[in-house]
Order: C-alpha cells, then sequence, then structure tokens
C-alpha cells in the first residue's frame, strides 16, 4: 500500500509525484477548514441581528450609538469579522461627517472592493484550469 500511495520503493522516494500530490491535498484540505470556519463564523454573524429587520422601522442618527455598542459586544471586530468592522467604520465615517452620501459610498467602496478580492482570489486559484471561462 505504501509502495502504491507514496511510491517508497522508488529511488527519490521523499521527492516523488505522488507525495507532491498528497502535500498539496492536505494543504488545500486545510485551506478547506479555514473557509470553513469563517463561513460559520460570517453565518453568527449575520443571525446577530444588529439592526431592526421589520420593514416599518427607519433608523436615525440617535439609534447609531446602541447599535455600534451591540457591535462592540459581539467581539467581532476584536475577531477580525467583516461585517462588524465595516458596520463600526461606516458609522464612524456618518458620525464625523454626518453626511448620509459619504457614508453609503463608503460602504459601497468597501463591499466593492471586497467582492473585487474575491473575484481576484477566484481567477488566481481556479482561473489558470479553465474552469472560469469568460
Amino acid at each position: 500500500m505504501a509502495v502504491l500511495l507514496l511510491d517508497r520503493g522508488s529511488d527519490i522516494y521523499p521527492f516523488s509525484v505522488q507525495n507532491l500530490m498528497w502535500a498539496v491535498f492536505f494543504v488545500d484540505l486545510g485551506d478547506l477548514w479555514i473557509r470553513l470556519e469563517a463561513a460559520r463564523s460570517a453565518q453568527e454573524q449575520l443571525q446577530q441581528s444588529y439592526f431592526p429587520e421589520d420593514e416599518e422601522t427607519v433608523l436615525v442618527a440617535g439609534d447609531l450609538g446602541s447599535i455600534c455598542h451591540q457591535v462592540r459586544e459581539s467581539g467581532g471586530t476584536a475577531r477580525g469579522e467583516f461585517l462588524p468592522w465595516l458596520i463600526q467604520r461606516v458609522a464612524l465615517q456618518f458620525q464625523t461627517s454626518r453626511s448620509i452620501a459619504q457614508a453609503s459610498g463608503l460602504l459601497q467602496s468597501s463591499l466593492e472592493l471586497r467582492s473585487s478580492l474575491l473575484r481576484y482570489v477566484s481567477l488566481v486559484k481556479w482561473g489558470r484550469s479553465g474552469c472560469l471561462a469568460a
């Protein structure tokens, strides 16, 4: 079995193609685990309900303090979560400028930057194998 899986009987044993393939497999398995944990964490952040979800509530500037407090209490920014970081960043922009347009622009540019990064990583990771045909 070791000969089949690891090419143990060859002259170049530790540097065989099979060993390289196993190493890449386990590295990608670790990457998959990290992505799974990040997805679970993002799902937990979405379930935090930082904002009211009914259709009648209109948020005003006075509600910003309680929302920021709830975001800080969740501990998501300390763990580097994207949603709490984005909420605090947009809230800080609104507090400093009192401009909804600037806060909205910051929100849009942050979301666009994140989606561009995801598209780039996807292109680099899978684009060369031909899986992402234009």
